[in-house]
């Protein structure tokens, strides 16, 4: 008779779990790169223009919401509440002033962390060395993560994730030693990823799961109910919260019909499940509605993904393999256009979270075949590092975001508009142009873009460029002061002083305390020969507004033309008081000053 064999199930030493601990978090400053990276797109707004920030406690943060400072400015804020995120915002500020550096690195020790606990998840789960290290490797690396942690602004998941996989491991904690203390292990991260994302709310759902195996054990019944019972009430005052602090009317859909939903948001699921497997589409957003909500290969694979991931966690619902595709599953539906504001843009970033469980679920699924699959897996992982490298320049400049954007989707026009205008920034004012005009190409009949072209050809020195563009821009709205006041400032670089003076005298008839209109009339008058009509129009642009430094300028020339040279010269030094580079001002002003002394 064959001798039964006993298969000894690997129980690694703690210190090999902490050999994989640290390996993954070195592999966690993959993105060590993105600490010389700025500050781009939402952090804009959330940061650097953030008048929140300056406030001496970050208290306050948990009264209002994620962009609390926009009503400060007439502006509805938007529909989040995240104060621990906004808080780890202000103490970044505190630490490392308005240096992206700090921002930057905060992200990058999160990921790490992160990253840890994903191994330590996968350790506990599975209870092996090699599945834990590989696992905690492939999303440290994990290609659609470099959004999350290269973009500041993605702390959101960041620190949601990292929180919730704290109240995770606290579950796994219970059902191996059920009592008090893993309760609280479990509720406060659990209260914590709330406060950095909504997201987190669909955790009870995955705490019941899980602990449904200790449902069938009378002594832990009642522990099992209290702790998920607890966790829901958590959740219910978390909601009643944020319900008192986002006032105001709820977000809509907009246009989208019920039809448009549906598939965005089958669509949304499949490009999500192909992209947390094979995370090989470097796209940064999805831009076209009607293109995303098209039938095609992503319906197909969102039939298959929501089919097997349900079938899993039926059939595998006490194991990992369950586990990880429910985790995979609930936390990403929210990023499928199941919600208002509407339409998701398949940010990449979204897919933080939901990875941990399909890493969960790939490693059990091949766990007792880890010798044979250990090196693809490695190399796997080690493709995913190298276009996560690859993908971080993206991020590192708003200037570098708006040309992959561009690449990505050049036909749009909203992406063309906003390069021309980082161009604008950078100085690029031919290439801005350019832009400009492939915008015009596709939307002939944009005002902004005209106007916007005839700035820029200002700027290029081409007057006669840009009075056409002002002009187009007039045809299509003939009653904008502000493009009048733009074509006069045209004409007057071309030297038609007569022109310039009619749209300026256009634009104060269509809006009278348009004070730029006025200052540069007053400037046209000194400029024709007509100081003392200048005298008034510049007088009364400087009531409208005093800090006007080239008005004063003209007034003074205009006095200057008249004769009233003490006049002038107290002017020509106000002027100077308020910037003593303003061109010309310091060498009237002495000139004015040697006539004086030379007359006396």
């Amino acid at each position: 008779m064959a001798k039964k064999r006993t298969v000894k199930a690997e129980r690694p030493e703690p210190r090999l779990v902490l050999v994989a601990a640290g390996i993954v978090a070195l592999a966690g400053l993959l993105y060590l790169p993105t600490l010389d990276y700025g500050f781009v797109s939402d952090d804009m707004t959330l940061i650097v223009q953030n008048q929140d920030l300056q406030v001496s406690t970050p208290f306050g943060f948990f009264g209002q919401s994620f962009t609390h400072w926009r009503s400060t400015q007439g502006l509805s804020p938007h529909a989040y509440y995240r104060p621990l995120v906004i808080s780890s915002f202000w103490l970044d500020l505190r630490l490392w002033g308005m240096s992206p550096f700090g921002f930057h690195l905060t992200n990058v020790l999160l990921n790490c962390a992160v990253g840890v606990l994903v191994a330590l998840v996968l350790f506990q789960m599975l209870v092996s060395f090699w599945p834990a290290l590989i696992g905690g490797l492939a999303f440290a690396w994990h290609t659609a993560h470099v959004e999350s942690v290269a973009f500041v602004s993605g702390r959101t998941d960041l620190m949601m994730t990292l929180f919730v996989l704290l109240a995770f491991l606290a579950l796994l904690r219970f059902r191996r030693r059920p009592g008090g203390v893993s309760f609280g292990l479990a509720l406060a991260p659990f209260a914590a990823a709330l406060l950095c994302k909504e997201t987190a709310i669909l955790f009870p759902a995955l705490a019941l799961f899980v602990l449904l195996p200790e449902l069938r054990k009378p002594a832990l019944r009642r522990r099992v109910w209290l702790l998920v019972g607890t966790i829901g009430v958590v959740a219910v005052a978390y909601l009643a919260v944020r319900a008192a602090v986002l006032t105001g009317p709820a977000p809509g859909w907009g246009e989208a019909g019920p039809g448009l939903r549906f598939m965005l948001a089958l669509n949304s699921l499949g490009r999500y499940a192909l992209m947390s497997l094979l995370p090989f589409d470097r796209r940064v957003f999805f831009l076209d509605p009607v293109a995303l909500g098209a039938f095609g290969w992503p319906t197909v694979v969102a039939a298959a993904a929501l089919a097997a991931a349900v079938w899993a966690a039926i059939r595998y619902r006490s194991t990992p393999i369950g586990i990880g595709s429910l985790w995979f599953l609930l936390f990403i539906l929210p990023a499928c256009d199941l919600f208002p504001p509407g339409r998701s843009l398949l940010s990449q970033r979204m897919l933080y979270l939901p990875t941990v469980g399909t890493v969960l679920a790939v490693a059990a699924s091949v766990r007792s075949r880890r010798k044979i699959i250990a090196v693809p897996a490695l190399l796997y992982a080690g493709v995913m590092g190298l276009l996560a490298l690859l993908s971080m320049p993206v991020w590192k400049s708003q200037l570098s975001l708006s040309k992959a954007m561009v690449a990505q989707f050049p036909n749009d026009v909203v992406a063309r508009f906003e390069l021309a205008h980082d161009l604008q920034l950078a100085g690029d004012w031919q290439g801005a142009a350019s832009e400009l005009r492939r915008c015009l190409e596709f939307a002939p009949g944009d005002t902004i873009v005209w106007i916007s072209l005839g700035d820029v050809l200002i700027q290029q020195n081409d007057p006669a460029g840009a009075a056409e563009a002002y002009r187009r821009a007039l045809g299509l709205d003939p009653n904008s002061a502000l493009v009048h006041n733009s074509l006069g400032v045209a004409l007057l670089k071309a030297g038609d002083l007569a022109g310039a003076e009619a749209e300026y005298r256009v634009a104060l008839g269509l809006q009278p305390d348009l004070v730029i209109a006025r200052s540069n009339l007053g400037q046209v008058l000194v400029l024709s020969g007509r100081p003392d009509s200048a005298i008034v129009e510049l007088g009364r642009a400087l009531e409208g507004r005093p800090d006007d430094v080239g008005a004063r300028f003209n007034l003074g020339v205009a006095l200057e033309a008249l004769g009233r040279i003490d006049e002038a010269r107290v002017t020509f030094q106000q002027v100077l008081n308020q910037n003593q580079r303003y061109p010309g001002a310091a060498e009237r002003l002495r000139a004015l000053s040697q006539a004086s002394e030379g007359d006396k």
